[in-house]
C-alpha cells in the first residue's frame, strides 16, 4: 500500500495514528518502504471504535491542518463514512485506504454528508491474486434450476462488476485484462444465442456489451505497449536513443485520458442501467426459452463448425494475407475456445491447442497495434518537429514491423488443425 499513499500525497499530509501497537507498526511500514521520515503522531483518542468520538477527535484539529492522515479502527471508520458521505460505501475492510475531500469551512464545523469520495483503495481492487484469493473462496454455486448458459452468463456478470473496482483502482493493470476476459466471454457465448435465436432483444444487449468493452480496449493495449517499453527501456534504451523516455511518458498520459472516460462512463447512470437490465434479462422467463432453443447438440453442432472453418482458413494462410485476415482468424478461435469450455466438447490438450493458437494470434494482433500507435504518434511528432523523439520511434517501428512479419511466419508455419 506504500507506493499508493505516496503516489496520493497522503505521506506528505499530517499523520495521526492509533496508540495500538498493530496501527503504529503499520503506518511506520508504510513509511520505510516510502523512504519517508515524515513524523507519526499517536494518539490514544484515535484507539476508538466509536464513530462518535472519532468526530469529536476531529472537530478539535486545527483549521491550519488541510490535510490529515488517519490511522484507526473499524467500526469507527467505517460509521464515519456512513456519516459524511452521501453514497457511503458499503464496505472498508481491514487495511484499506480512502482519500475524502471535505466540504466544510472548519474542522469544527464538519458535519453529515460533506465528504465526497476521491480515492478508495481496498486490498481487492489493490491486487488481482487478492482478488481472486476472495473469490476462490467465497460461495459460487448456480441456482438448481439454471440452465448451464444462464449460470455461466450470470457468473461472467458477477465477475466483471467484481473486477470493476480494481479497474478504476488502476494499481494492478491485470484487472483490466480480466474485465475485457470477462466481456469477451459473455459477448461469444450471447451472440451464439443470436446467431441461433436472432433475438431482437438479445441483440440491444449485445451492443451494449460491446460498447462497454471498447472503453477498455485501448486502455489494455497502452498497458501492453508501456509494459513492452519500460522493460526495453532498460535493456536496450541505447539502441533506440533518448527520445524513448519521451514516448513512454506521451503515451501514459494518453493512457490516462483514456482512464478518466473509462472511470465517467462506469459511474454514469448509462453503466449502471446497462448492467441492471443485462442481469434482469437474464433471470427472466424470456431468457429461458431463449436457452431452450440452444441445447448443448446445436452449441457442440457450431463449435464444430467454428473449429472446422477456422482450420479452413489456417490452411489457406500465407504471408501475402491482410493484417485484417489474421485478426479475423484470431476473433473466431476465441470464440470457439469459449464455447468449447461452456460445453465441454473438448480435451485438455484440445484446449491447450486453442491457447498456443489464441496466444500466437494475440500477439500478431498486439503487434499490429502497437505499430499503428507509433505511426500516429511519429506523424504528430513530424507537426510538432520533435526529432530526437522522432527519430526513437521510427528506430522502434522498424524493429516492430520486423517482428510482426515474423510473427506472421510463425503463424502460417503452425499446424491449421485445433
Amino acid at each position: 500500500m506504500s507506493p499508493i499513499l505516496e503516489a496520493d500525497g497522503a505521506l506528505q499530509a499530517n499523520i495521526y495514528s492509533s496508540n495500538a501497537e498493530r496501527a503504529r507498526q503499520t503506518i511506520q511500514a508504510t513509511l520505510t518502504c516510502a523512504n519517508s521520515f515524515t513524523e507519526v503522531k499517536t494518539d490514544k483518542d484515535l484507539y476508538t471504535f466509536s464513530r462518535k468520538k472519532l468526530l469529536k477527535w476531529l472537530h478539535k484539529l486545527g483549521d491550519d491542518e488541510n490535510e490529515v492522515l488517519i490511522v484507526g479502527h473499524n467500526p469507527a471508520f467505517e460509521e464515519l463514512l456512513e456519516f459524511l458521505l452521501k453514497t457511503p460505501i458499503k464496505r472498508f475492510p481491514t487495511c484499506s485506504y480512502v482519500h475524502l475531500e471535505l466540504d466544510t469551512p472548519s474542522w469544527a464545523a464538519l458535519s453529515p454528508l460533506q465528504a465526497k469520495v476521491r480515492r478508495l483503495i481496498t486490498p481487492t481492487s489493490a491486487s488481482y491474486e487478492e482478488y481472486m484469493c476472495k473469490v476462490n473462496k467465497a460461495a459460487h454455486d448456480a441456482e438448481s434450476d439454471q440452465t448451464q448458459i444462464r449460470s455461466n452468463l450470470l457468473k461472467l456478470h458477477k465477475m466483471s462488476l467484481g473486477l470493476l473496482p480494481g479497474c478504476l483502482a488502476d494499481i494492478d493493470s491485470e484487472f483490466v485484462h480480466q474485465y475485457r476476459v470477462c466481456l469477451r466471454k459473455t459477448r461469444s457465448i450471447a451472440s451464439m444465442i443470436y446467431t441461433l435465436t436472432k433475438d431482437k432483444t438479445l441483440d440491444q444487449h449485445l451492443r451494449n456489451l460491446k460498447q462497454h468493452a471498447m472503453l477498455t480496449g485501448e486502455l489494455r493495449d497502452l498497458d501492453v505497449f508501456l509494459n513492452y517499453l519500460s522493460v526495453i527501456s532498460g535493456e536496450e534504451q541505447g539502441t533506440y536513443g533518448e527520445g524513448l523516455s519521451q514516448l513512454y511518458q506521451d503515451l501514459e498520459k494518453i493512457r490516462h485520458e483514456k482512464l478518466l472516460a473509462f472511470c465517467e462512463f462506469a459511474n454514469s447512470e448509462r453503466f449502471l442501467r446497462d448492467n441492471k437490465q443485462w442481469k434482469q434479462f437474464l433471470r427472466s422467463s424470456e431468457f429461458e426459452q431463449l436457452c431452450g432453443k440452444t441445447n448443448d447438440d446445436k452449441l457442440t453442432d457450431k463449435q464444430i463448425e467454428l473449429s472446422d472453418n477456422i482450420s479452413r482458413l489456417m490452411d489457406n494462410l500465407t504471408s501475402s494475407n491482410q493484417d485484417d485476415d489474421l485478426h479475423h482468424i484470431r476473433k473466431l478461435i476465441k470464440k470457439s475456445r469459449y464455447l468449447s469450455e461452456l460445453t465441454g466438447s473438448k480435451t485438455n490438450s484440445a484446449k491447450q491447442s486453442y491457447k498456443a493458437h489464441q496466444a500466437l494470434f494475440g500477439r500478431f494482433q498486439d503487434l499490429c497495434v502497437q505499430c499503428e500507435m507509433l505511426g500516429r504518434y511519429i506523424e504528430l511528432q513530424t507537426k510538432n518537429e520533435n526529432k530526437q523523439v522522432k527519430t526513437s520511434a521510427k528506430k522502434l517501428l522498424k524493429h516492430l514491423q520486423q517482428q510482426k512479419t515474423d510473427q506472421k511466419e510463425v503463424i502460417c508455419k503452425r499446424e491449421p488443425h485445433l
